[in-house]
């Protein structure tokens, strides 16, 4: 299912890091580095997200171009990030094991801000999680390529409905529900 839906993934979003795939085919949250099959993250606790959309659509093509061009400028500068954004992801792995939600929170902001020092993120991005955090979002980051969409923000249990009723005001918010299942197959028995 992967490899199917990777080829249409390439041709849409140009270099695609196949997470999407990835978590849509096996659900539930996953750890996953592009050539390595994705291994299940057992988190204890569901946690808190809020989905929040600035109303600005986006092309991931065109930021992953964007980051491309960049990075064959700067190629020690991004060796040296791509080795800090890894670090970033076992240490939020290791908070989800570990119902540290605080520390993923900062983590994500941390990662947030490097994408906004190479242009991946944008003031309506920016604007949204600054006042995510305002609200009472513990932090977070843009979503997906970048370039306009959302950005996810984690949000302690007991202040969600609070953030999100803020947060409405200004967009549209969806609360987030990570399913545990993936793709699953069906039986169709036709009448």
């Amino acid at each position: 299912i992967i490899d199917l839906a990777s080829i249409a993934e390439g041709i849409i979003h140009y270099r695609a890091s196949g997470v999407d795939l990835a978590v849509s085919t096996y659900g539930g949250v996953i750890s996953y580095r592009r050539g390595s099959h994705p291994v299940r993250i057992n988190v204890k606790k569901p946690i808190s997200l809020l989905l929040i959309d600035v109303g600005m659509p986006r092309r991931t093509g065109d930021m992953v171009r964007h980051v491309s061009q960049l990075r064959e400028q700067y190629i020690s500068v991004f060796e040296k990030l791509r080795e800090t954004v890894e670090e970033i992801t076992s240490e939020c792995e290791f908070a989800l094991v570990n119902n540290r939600y605080e520390r993923l929170g900062d983590l994500l902001t941390i990662n947030h801000n490097l994408l906004r020092a190479i242009g991946v993120s944008t003031r309506e991005l920016d604007n949204a999680l600054e006042l995510a955090m305002r609200t009472g979002a513990i932090g977070g980051k843009l979503t997906g390529g970048g370039g306009g969409g959302c950005v996810i923000a984690v949000v302690d249990e007991k202040d969600i409905d609070t953030v999100y009723k803020k947060l409405m005001k200004a967009y549209n918010v969806y609360k987030v529900v990570i399913p545990q299942d993936g793709v699953r197959c069906d039986s169709y028995k036709p009448k």
